[in-house]
């Protein structure tokens, strides 16, 4: 199967995001050998991007146009998000119709945004969110 990339590595890259993340190197794998394998800090599992999955995104990217998403819309983002700069989100806010929209920067909160008080806010924007 494909070979594995160093997460670290992808890290030291975050200057060059672009398409999904992934280097030229790490598409032409997916796309040659069906899979890309990489160490991840979240599990001890490693975790794989499939070709199918990568085409997926490729053919439903959204954000080169206006997204006419009328409803409300909370986007939550860490700060020390690794995996997607908190700039997309931004983007994103942008790019929705929607004039309720409201991103939320969390300090210190990782791309899962899985400690106690970022669960909590979860919580709370949804339920607000809700009986709205």
């Amino acid at each position: 199967m494909a070979q594995v990339a160093s997460r670290a590595r992808r890290h030291r890259r975050r200057a060059r995001f672009h398409r999904l993340g992934f280097t030229d190197t790490e598409k032409a794998i997916i796309l040659a050998e069906g899979a890309l394998v990489e160490e991840t800090p979240y599990s001890d599992q490693p975790y794989v991007t499939t070709r199918g999955f990568f085409q997926s995104g490729e053919a439903n990217r959204l954000l080169d146009a206006a997204i006419p998403l009328a409803c409300p819309v909370r986007l939550l983002h860490g700060q020390e998000d690794g995996d997607v700069p908190p700039k997309i989100s931004l983007r994103l806010s942008a790019a929705l119709a929607s004039a309720d929209v409201q991103v939320t920067l969390v300090k210190g909160g990782d791309h899962r945004l899985s400690r106690d008080t970022d669960i909590a806010l979860l919580i709370d924007t949804v339920a607000r969110i809700a009986t709205n």
